[in-house]
């Protein structure tokens, strides 16, 4: 049956191992490529391709691993994970598009939360106030004001103009 071989004068079946596939009336089994996987043992006919935000580039691969924070892999069978150009990142790992800004950047608040970030949506932050780096999908974190000084919140177009008290 399909996952398994026989070699050359065997008499039974044997079951392919993790990562690799077979054919019914194999004398072999088959590595799976990198960006593929085969999880379980003597099932595989074909390797499955790692999903969106996962990587694997290792032959044989019994899973893929998600991409880490700052990292994507926006298609699937990806054999490695991209890093987001500086100042863009990730929100949280298994990404697969650059969604937030590093830590003293803020995100445009005009650009759209829904979709992937360009190097223009992440702003510096300005001068005498903390931009903390983004935490939640489709939610933009202000620049936040440091003690003694103010700026009007309720304005997007005027929150990076930061008043000394």
């Amino acid at each position: 049956p399909a996952g398994t071989y026989a070699p050359a004068g065997s008499t039974q079946c044997l079951r392919c191992a993790p990562g690799e596939i077979a054919a019914k009336g194999s004398r072999k089994c088959t590595a799976c490529f990198p960006g593929t996987f085969a999880p379980t043992n003597g099932t595989a006919v074909s390797c499955t391709p790692c999903p969106p935000g996962s990587a694997t580039d290792e032959y044989g691969a019994t899973s893929c691993d998600l991409c880490a924070l700052g990292t994507t892999a926006a298609s699937v069978g990806e054999q490695r994970c991209t890093i987001c150009p500086f100042p863009m990142t990730t929100i949280g790992t298994g990404s697969t598009m650059c969604d937030g800004c590093e830590e003293d950047y803020y995100r445009d608040p005009h650009a759209d939360l829904r979709v992937e970030l360009s190097r223009d949506s992440c702003l510096e932050c300005p001068e005498n106030a903390y931009c903390a780096d983004d935490a939640l999908f489709g939610v933009a974190l202000l620049p936040v004001p440091t003690s003694g000084y103010w700026s009007n919140r309720s304005d997007i177009d005027v929150v990076q103009y930061i008043h000394e008290c």
